[in-house]
């Protein structure tokens, strides 16, 4: 696992506004490192009594000639771990928490000369009292009025490939289909008002990426562009459609890091977006880092990096909006702008045989901040973190 802070914005664009998480799975190569005849097939089961829950894993995995395969299947159920919460009048109440009535998880990854490709459906049953409508409060939390069912689907396809000695080519192609509904659907009424009830929220993507790469002895330059398309929709209990969205975001980008001169990185890019849908005006993102080693033990780093975050679209009472304000019991319309975001990240760093120690001073600062009623302010607080790492060896 690959942590990567700050708005990473070249590569990862608007929704990488704090953080990149990378996340590197096994492969078939990594299961069946010495290439069985029949690759290697595990089982797995386990049962926790706390929660009552039960999970059982099935994984083959084999290598051969010009790549491999893993597929996996896993079945899990849970009670849930009961969480306790206080209500206005002081009772106190229990839920189940990351209860599931039964998860069917299948996975697929192969790797083939220079083409990956993975696939994953994922079907999740929740039993919940809330409704799709944000923030919506019931008469009785304590009693399951429906299961929530998410439905994930994902298909990814990527090649890698050389031109020549410093060229070459990275191109992606994905579509991905997150359905969530509900098996008893229905109109939630609270003391006071009545909220009307949805059944299934559908979010379907496109996207292609293609990315051009330059390696010399001084010079590691990317020059690509990405295009996605989005189609969001949500119904009602009756069964037509509510709120249906359709988001075009096309996006270049370009880095460049110069290592030419000795002991000092340089990292600098921008990246340009356009959100049809989300965004008035096209959204500039410029990056820049520059990473100097003081002596071989110490070093330095200072990253300068941006990013964007869009509000999320969600059906309320009939209108595009964010969440319902319970002080004058009516729904807002919600913010449509993004949210800007600039950080900084100072560190100075020390690295031994038996000592790696680094302090960093990390500044982010946000505009057009989402409040809770869905309004904007104009400019947000900025926050500043300073963190201490150290790791000893050899004790």
């Amino acid at each position: 696992i690959e942590i990567i802070r700050g708005s990473s914005s070249t590569l990862w664009g608007s929704d990488a506004a704090t953080s990149v998480i990378n996340i590197i799975t096994y492969s078939g190569s990594s299961v069946d490192k010495n290439k069985k005849d029949d690759g290697v097939f595990k089982v797995a089961y386990n049962h926790e009594f706390r929660d009552n829950s039960n999970s059982l894993d099935f994984l083959w995995a084999k290598k051969f000639k010009d790549g491999d395969v893993m597929t996996s299947y896993s079945y899990s159920q849970s009670d849930g771990d009961l969480q306790n919460y206080r209500l206005l009048d002081n009772t106190v109440g229990y839920t189940g928490w990351n209860t599931n009535e039964g998860t069917h998880n299948f996975y697929l990854k192969s790797n083939y000369k220079n083409f990956k490709f993975l696939a994953r459906h994922l079907k999740y049953i929740h039993p919940d009292t809330q409704d799709f409508v944000s923030n919506t409060e019931v008469t009785n939390p304590d009693a399951t009025n429906s299961d929530r069912i998410r439905t994930l689907t994902t298909l990814h396809l990527e090649y890698n490939g050389k031109i020549n000695r410093e060229f070459s080519i990275d191109t992606n192609i994905g579509y991905t289909n997150n359905i969530l509904n509900k098996t008893n659907p229905g109109s939630i009424v609270v003391v006071g008002r009545h909220v009307e009830g949805t059944n299934e929220f559908s979010e379907k993507s496109k996207y292609l990426e293609s990315i051009l790469k330059f390696d010399s002895d001084s010079w590691n330059t990317m020059l690509g562009f990405k295009l996605s398309e989005q189609d969001l929709y949500i119904k009602k209990d009756q069964g037509n459609f509510v709120n249906h969205k359709e988001d075009t975001i096309a996006a270049g980008f370009v880095q460049a890091t110069y290592t030419g001169v000795e002991n000092l990185k340089i990292v600098a890019g921008l990246r340009i977006s356009k959100s049809k849908l989300r965004s008035t005006e096209n959204e500039i993102m410029p990056k820049v880092s520059v990473l100097y080693n003081i002596s071989n033990r110490w070093h330095t780093k200072y990253v300068y990096s941006t990013g964007f975050i869009h509000a999320p679209l969600v059906y309320n009472d009939g209108a595009d909006g964010w969440v319902y304000n319970p002080q004058n019991m009516k729904f807002t319309q919600g913010t449509k702008l993004p949210q800007e975001v600039q950080t900084n990240e100072i560190q100075v760093g020390y690295n031994s045989n038996k000592l790696q120690a680094s302090m960093t001073v990390f500044h982010i600062e946000m505009k057009n901040q989402f409040v809770w009623i869905g309004r904007t302010v104009p400019t947000a607080p900025a926050y500043l973190y300073t963190y201490f790492v150290c790791h000893l060896f050899d004790i």
